[in-house]
């Protein structure tokens, strides 16, 4: 019913292009206005639900994870999908067979980070110079064609 109304046919316009809803007459700044007022309202209300049930909230704030998180980007590959899904495997087996060691694997950890001097864009980059094989083929890849002279 909702989508069928007034407003979710406003909305479906904006969805798909939001330059000639607006010629239309609809009000687009209006209408995200609501929405962003009905996400916040939605969110505040979980927020509360969840302070209700635990009765504090306390984020962590580890450096720890954050480096962790940092290693797996830098060292799998910025800038495409496959990069982290490859740094979090390396981080995964690395912990597994050098975890038992103590924190002496955070020194494999560390000579795993200088794969991005030799490699700007990780493992999935220097794998993608000798190979192209995107596991998710979202990307574009501009052909440059030189331009043919007439004579």
């Amino acid at each position: 019913m909702i989508l069928r109304s007034r407003l979710g046919l406003a909305m479906m316009a904006m969805r798909h292009d939001p330059v000639s809803a607006a010629s239309q007459g609809v009000n687009v700044g209006r209408i995200r206005f609501g929405i962003f007022m009905v996400a916040a309202l939605g969110t505040g209300l979980a927020g509360a639900i969840h302070y209700m049930a635990q009765l504090r909230i306390s984020p962590s704030s580890d450096p720890y994870r954050s480096s962790i998180c940092i290693f797996i980007v830098m060292v799998g590959g910025i800038g495409c999908l496959e990069g982290p899904i490859v740094g979090a495997l390396l981080y995964f087996f690395a912990t597994r067979l050098f975890g038992h060691y103590g924190v002496s694997y955070m020194v494999v950890l560390g000579l795993l980070t200088l794969i991005i001097l030799f490699s700007p864009g990780g493992l999935w980059g220097l794998f993608s110079k000798f190979r192209d094989w995107p596991w998710f083929p979202v990307g574009h890849k501009l052909e440059y064609t030189t331009p043919h002279s007439s004579s």
